[in-house]
């Protein structure tokens, strides 16, 4: 079956587009907050090394070979792996996969909206300056008085939703691959902002010891299962976002 059989559906601007796409899809809230946290209760360095091996053998490939079964099959997560399952003369139940992929990219979403709901409205209070020099009470105040307030939540959550809606409707070429243009050096930008920060306000010495200090007694097979999950979740892998982003691949 040819592309043109199974229908063309466009694709990015370049190459660079399509994997700074990737990058944007991959890099996340999780890799600042979730990472530090894991390191410094999993053994320290050992768990870097358990994570660098898990995203070396196993994310990066699974990753490879959901953007190669995109680029092939040109279409979505579930009809891409028919296409494959059908060109390995394999079960067409891998198609079960894709579904999956799908439910699962829904429910992240479901909680991605909310989480940025709240960065939105954190936003906000720090340039009226609310949390200007604000003790850790008050901080906790107005995220319980954000909770409690369901109208001010739907408020920011569609805030955060509008303009996803409005970059998907513009589509692959001038909608998400605009949008890898600004985000990727904006994301940069933030981090080199974050790195300053806790270099000026940051206890140093703290920080290498909770996070560099190698600790075995810590250092289970929980902290591999850790690892592991942590490398997926890193790359994004399982919820067809590659399937989706190799369609339109050159």
């Amino acid at each position: 079956m040819s592309v043109a059989q199974r229908g063309e559906l466009g694709g990015w601007q370049s190459r660079t587009t399509f994997v700074l796409m990737l990058s944007a899809s991959a890099i996340g809230l999780g890799s600042l907050w979730r990472f530090s946290f894991l390191v410094g209760e999993n053994g320290g360095g050992l768990f870097v090394l358990a994570y660098l091996a898990c995203l070396l053998l196993v994310a990066v490939p699974v990753m490879i070979a959901e953007v190669i079964i995109g680029s092939h099959g040109r279409a979505s997560p579930v009809v891409a792996l028919r296409w494959a399952a059908d060109r390995s003369l394999l079960s067409r139940n891998w198609m079960l996969l894709g579904r999956l992929a799908c439910i699962t990219g829904m429910l992240i979403l479901s909680y991605y909206v909310v989480v940025a709901g709240w960065a939105l409205a954190y936003a906000w209070n720090m340039h009226t300056g609310l949390f200007a020099a604000a003790s850790a009470t008050l901080v906790a105040e107005q995220f319980q008085l954000l909770l409690d307030d369901v109208l001010q939540m739907i408020y920011w959550q569609s805030l955060f939703l509008a303009p996803a809606v409005a970059v998907s409707a513009l589509g692959i070429r001038w909608g998400l691959g605009t949008l890898a243009w600004l985000a990727i050096p904006t994301l940069f930008v933030l981090l080199a902002g974050l790195v300053k920060f806790g270099f000026d306000a940051g206890d140093i010495p703290a920080t290498r010891n909770f996070l560099f200090t190698t600790k075995p007694i810590d250092f289970t097979w929980s902290s591999v299962h850790a690892a592991l999950g942590q490398a997926l979740f890193t790359l994004g892998v399982g919820v067809g976002s590659g399937i989706s982003f190799g369609a339109y691949a050159p």
